[in-house]
């Protein structure tokens, strides 16, 4: 497997994802890859041994990895079941409770990337 330096952050299982936009997007095709071939993890567990399970892990991102490569090299994410892309750097207003903290929050991204 090649080694890459991109980076993937899970900050909520159901809301965020942030990192490098190629990891992003990798992770979003093998979630794909596993759903488009109908690949039941807990029903492998059942079947094989741990071992046997990692090593057919293995081979699935492996596999996902070849059909993905083309497509990295220019990503554009889309809204789909597996993600939904938030352009640029910014925080989603989803709850009434944080809209008054969004406007600050962005103020403070601008002075210190900006």
């Amino acid at each position: 497997m090649v080694s890459r330096n991109w980076q993937l952050y899970l900050i909520t299982h159901k809301y965020v994802w942030a990192g490098d936009l190629r990891s992003v997007g990798y992770f979003t095709n093998g979630l794909k890859f596993l759903k488009m071939q109908k690949i039941d993890i807990q029903a492998l567990i059942a079947k094989m041994s741990l071992e046997d399970v990692k090593e057919r892990l293995v081979e699935i991102i492996l596999e996902w990895g070849k059909h993905s490569e083309a497509k990295l090299k220019s990503v554009g994410l889309q809204l789909d079941t597996t993600i939904n892309p938030l352009k640029g750097i910014d925080i989603p207003s989803l709850y009434t409770s944080l809209r008054s903290r969004v406007t600050p929050f962005r103020s403070l991204l601008m002075e210190n990337i900006v």
